[in-house]
């Protein structure tokens, strides 16, 4: 496999069909293919990507992986979605602690559509352990704003054989489990980012003070941009907030938060100011080791990253970056070693992005 320098213009970003990636130990994880393409095949690597298996749970119907959670190298989650009939989806939940050699299956739910049309099955599982877990099911509408007809979130503390229903804040997107009665969800548009520490019972929003010295410039009219909660454990978090300039200004700011009791207070740790662009969050980011990883892809070239500790205050972002930063997501055990799904193809990196390696299943 390829080593390239980091930002060079390479083919080796050519579409890989893979949704989604996470690297959960040194050199061992997990790579999802697009259902649409492959049938939501899933596979998994523990020599860093130089080998891949195919680890798909097999079931008597025909479905789709919409979502993977793997608790360590050995335990995970897959949840399944059937064949559509009319407006109606079938979920299951499969669950290995072999990593994926062998898998149980769980029925959950049948989720109806309502009145609108369907285009697909999203949703996201989370297990804190191997009893205790959600899942937030949806069918998807295809129709931007429309909210997410007879949504279900769902919970279980007995590992999938039983499953007891929570309230689900509307339009949640990312689900983040402290433990089995405390989560966050990260929303869109006004919703923010919601906590509940009675197990889902009650929902409240989450504040994130603004920094003194962007009150003077920030629209008051729009809302800021929320990422999916980062935790280390269920005390120490973190929390990527973008905020847009008022009038015509293509101008926007960017604050990680922290907190340490669980979600309760956020103070700002480090702030990266003068972006351009405010129509969408222009680089995606992670936190690991308590360092900020902030990745953006230049114009026909490769990731590259930032890395910002705790105080640092950084202005502006040098290179121009291609498209919507949403195509890239990351996944690093610490601030070297890293995945980086770019369009559909994976990257690997173990000396924090001075040079990636095509990783890609075939």
């Amino acid at each position: 496999m390829p080593i390239f320098p980091s930002g060079q213009a390479q083919t080796v970003i050519a579409n890989a069909n893979l949704t989604d990636a996470k690297l959960v130990a040194p050199g061992i994880g997990w790579a999802l293919k697009d259902a649409e393409v492959d049938n939501g095949y899933l596979w998994w690597t523990e020599d860093g990507g130089g080998h891949w298996q195919n680890i798909t749970p097999h079931t008597q119907r025909i479905e789709s992986i919409v979502s993977v959670y793997f608790r360590d190298s050995r335990v995970g989650w897959a949840l399944l979605a059937g064949p559509r009939v009319g407006n109606t989806y079938q979920f299951d939940l499969a669950s290995t602690t072999s990593a994926g050699s062998s898998w149980s299956i769980h029925r959950i739910l049948v989720v109806r559509g309502g009145s609108l049309p369907i285009d697909g099955a999203s949703g996201s599982v989370f297990f804190v352990d191997s009893l205790h877990g959600w899942v937030d099911l949806a069918p998807w509408t295809g129709m931007p704003h429309s909210g997410q007809p007879d949504s279900h979130l769902l919970k279980t503390s007995n590992g999938g054989i039983t499953w007891e229903e929570g309230k689900d804040p509307d339009d949640g997107l990312a689900l983040t489990l402290l433990d089995e009665n405390t989560a966050l969800i990260a929303g869109e548009d006004s919703n923010g980012v919601s906590i509940t520490r009675n197990g889902a019972r009650t929902w409240d929003r989450l504040s994130f003070p603004v920094p003194e010295e962007f009150s003077k410039w920030i629209d008051p009219r729009s809302y800021p941009h929320v990422s999916t909660p980062i935790f280390e454990d269920a005390r120490h978090g973190y929390e990527t907030v973008v905020y847009n300039a008022a009038g015509l200004s293509l101008r926007s700011a960017a604050v990680l938060f922290e907190t340490l009791d669980g979600g309760t207070n956020w103070k700002a740790r480090a702030i990266l100011s003068d972006l351009q662009g405010n129509l969408d969050p222009p680089f995606s980011s992670t936190v690991t080791d308590s360092t900020w990883l902030i990745a953006r892809r230049p114009e026909g070239g490769l990731p590259v990253l930032t890395a910002l500790h705790k105080g640092d205050q950084v202005r502006g972002i040098s290179e121009p970056s291609a498209g919507y930063q949403s195509e890239i997501e990351l996944s690093f055990i610490d601030p070297l070693r890293g995945w980086v799904l770019v369009k559909g193809a994976l990257l690997a990196t173990q000396d924090g992005g001075v040079t990636w390696k095509a990783i890609s299943p075939r």
